[in-house]
């Protein structure tokens, strides 16, 4: 739990209620420089939180190593195509030129921007799909005027 937030087991989306089946475990992480680098277009994850929550949703013919097409929600519902992958041996990552639009339309910014991602099934395709939310939460609190994040 960062910041004392604790998110839901299952994310509240427009236009994906009932849709979301086989939820893991929701991953939060405040964003690094590297995250959000243009020239880097991926979301470094955790390899414990993966292996633990992430793999045992994979069907046997999806090769995280080869990558995996996969769709990823924000808050609103909106679509981003992105690929599932591991790099090299122990890092897992979400990766496409659509990472960076993401982190554009939201203006997130390293040390202060945390996700949270929720890794399912839908319903209808049985395709793997994401879900990731944004949220603002500096380090240490330095002003009283914190800005909204709705992703």
């Amino acid at each position: 739990m960062l910041d004392g937030y604790e998110p839901p087991d299952v994310p509240s989306v427009a236009g994906l209620a009932g849709l979301i089946t086989g939820c893991c475990k929701p991953y939060q992480k405040r964003l690094t420089e590297t995250d959000v680098r243009k020239n880097q277009s991926r979301l470094l994850f955790c390899k414990n939180h993966v292996r633990e929550f992430m793999m045992p949703l994979l069907k046997e013919d999806e090769n995280v190593g080869n990558g995996i097409p996969v769709v990823v929600y924000d808050g609103r519902g909106k679509e981003y195509r992105m690929k599932f992958k591991r790099w090299g041996s122990a890092m897992y990552v979400l990766t496409s030129s659509d990472w960076p639009k993401f982190c554009s339309e939201y203006k997130l910014e390293k040390d202060v921007d945390i996700v949270t991602v929720w890794m399912f099934r839908h319903r209808v395709t049985e395709k793997l799909c994401f879900v990731i939310s944004c949220r603002w939460s500096p380090p240490a609190a330095t002003n009283n005027c914190p800005r909204q994040r709705v992703a």
